[in-house]
């Protein structure tokens, strides 16, 4: 619901409010040249993402937009540099759902921004910076981790970002850990859901605190 749902008809009526114009069938800019727009994609060590990449491609193309799916090994390092016209990629980090946000947001302020053709800071590669932003961002790092103002900052994020649009957020990603109790005993369950036990997310260390060895017997 909202800005991000599939609404032909309304995004023909923002392409019209930003002076865009069809030329035989396809967008055109408004002087009515040519608009071209490749989206960039990871090569095969990500299918789902490449997925995602053809299937926007596909809706794009039936839209009337002349575009081609890119596809490149090295999608992330153009990515990070701002070599791309469009791209489909990750942009959110996270500290496995907790309502606290400064860990994902933390590489969007103005203060680390970088120019197009410099590496980027942590994941804002869409070189997004407002001031507002960066109210939310200064406000959430002098909370505590449980804070529960947290929770009104990040809905304070989703408006601006909903309002901006920075990013066109499309998915959720299921992600499964298998923790295997053979030998050691504490991991999260559905009883004691403490944390999110994916290995490359930062709150994984409040999980190896209460993994213990199992005892025998």
């Amino acid at each position: 619901m909202g800005w991000w749902k599939y609404d032909v008809k309304a995004a023909e009526k923002l392409m019209n409010k930003a002076g865009m114009k069809k030329v035989d069938g396809k967008w055109a800019l408004p002087d009515g040249s040519a608009w071209k727009v490749p989206l960039m994609s990871v090569g095969e060590a990500n299918p789902t993402m490449n997925r995602l990449a053809s299937m926007v491609v596909e809706c794009w193309k039936a839209f009337g937009v002349d575009t081609t799916q890119d596809v490149r090994d090295n999608a992330a390092e153009l990515m990070a540099l701002g070599d791309y016209m469009a791209n489909t990629g990750w942009t959110i980090e996270t500290w496995g759902g907790h309502p606290d946000l400064f860990y994902f947001l933390s590489s969007w302020h103005s203060k680390l921004y970088q120019p197009t053709g410099k590496r980027t800071a942590g994941s804002n590669h869409m070189r997004w910076k407002d001031p507002e932003l960066d109210r939310i961002i200064d406000a959430i790092q002098n909370l505590g981790f449980d804070d529960p103002k947290c929770i009104e900052l990040g809905k304070d994020f989703i408006k601006l970002a909903a309002t901006e649009m920075p990013i066109t957020p499309v998915m959720s990603y299921n992600v499964f850990t298998v923790c295997d109790t053979t030998y050691f005993d504490g991991y999260p369950t559905s009883k004691n859901p403490y944390t999110d036990p994916v290995p490359n997310w930062g709150n994984t260390k409040y999980m190896y605190t209460q993994v213990k060895p199992k005892v025998k017997g």
